[in-house]
């Protein structure tokens, strides 16, 4: 590589052999119905015999031997471009450290506490009703989890793969190419990397906005549903993957953007609003809440320097990225 147009080029050759991947094959196409009535309530519409849907199995087992291969194949030119053993490293196919991994769980205090806290009391009712303790029912919520997890192909999509491929596609192989710029810097600071890298992430959801137009009737409504979703996802997504660029480059491994992204997926987006509407009788409760989501940004902020950077430092980034 030995421009940074070569990079941009590449990069997006890599979003779009990911996403493109999605609909080579039929059986990973989505087929929606022209003559699907809306739903009357503005919601999702119910799925027709004759439709594929996102979440139907065969779609995600097709979708993931897709995006499987797609991964495959770019890592693959990072190496024909770089050789393997400069490619590997570059990649950050290794283990550096268990301290980038305690990031996400930091900035998720607020909602892991939140959720643990309505558990609690449900199992607590659950008790009262039943005469018994509260085992019973946070046995069950565990149960529950794992096999969302780890028993459907949701989980293993969402969960698992997606995560897993996304990252190695979307940050360890964008920004190999990125680092391996050799026309310097003066068109584009390290910085503005780190930013603009995620946008071919970010972008690369927005194809989810068809799926969206037609899962909810193809009206205008549905139409602006569509486009709030994407420019929603786009900018989540993209301020997620600066944040995934950061830490790859600071722990000069995959994994732990890797695990911040399951981390990401399985707790979703804060619903802070929700969680202390379960608790509007109880102030404390509220309260508790609030100081956890701080106290979790806070302790994120705080340690973020000296929980990101691994044991042995990236002589790239610590020469060339000021953070």
């Amino acid at each position: 590589m030995t421009s940074l147009a070569s990079a941009h080029a590449v990069a997006f050759g890599f979003s779009l052999t990911y996403v493109g991947s999605l609909y080579l094959s039929k059986h990973a196409r989505l087929s929606f119905s022209r003559h699907a009535t809306a739903d009357l309530q503005g919601g999702q519409r119910q799925r027709r015999e004759d439709e594929r849907w996102r979440d139907d199995p065969d779609v995600i087992k097709a979708r993931l031997v897709a995006v499987i291969s797609a991964t495959v194949v770019c890592c693959a030119v990072v190496g024909w471009l770089y050789g393997w053993g400069t490619a590997t490293s570059m990649l950050g196919l290794s283990f550096s450290s268990w301290r980038p991994h305690l990031l996400a769980p930091l900035l998720y205090l607020g909602p892991i506490y939140a959720q643990s806290l309505i558990h609690y009391e449900r199992s607590k009712l659950h008790a009262l009703k039943r005469g018994a303790n509260a085992s019973p029912y946070l046995k069950g919520v565990a149960m529950q989890w794992t096999r969302d997890t780890f028993a459907t192909w949701i989980g293993w999509r969402n969960y698992i793969i997606a995560p897993i491929t996304e990252e190695v596609v979307f940050r360890a192989c964008v920004l190999s190419v990125y680092r391996a710029v050799s026309d310097g810097w003066t068109t584009m600071s390290p910085v503005r990397v780190v930013w603009v890298s995620p946008l071919f992430f970010g972008v690369a959801h927005v194809h989810h906005a068809w799926e969206v137009y037609n899962t909810h009737g193809r009206t205008a409504a549905a139409a602006k549903r569509a486009v709030l979703t994407s420019l929603f996802q786009l900018a989540y997504t993209s301020l997620f993957g600066a944040y995934c660029a950061c830490l790859f480059l600071r722990a000069g491994s995959v994994l732990p953007p890797i695990t911040a992204h399951i981390w990401c997926n399985s707790m979703g987006i804060p619903q802070l609003t929700w969680e202390l509407s379960v608790f509007k009788s109880s102030p404390v409760r509220r309260a508790t809440i609030l100081l956890a989501y701080v106290v979790g940004i806070a302790l994120t902020w705080i340690t973020y320097e000296a929980l990101s950077v691994a044991k042995y430092e990236d002589r790239y980034v610590v020469e060339r990225y000021p953070f």
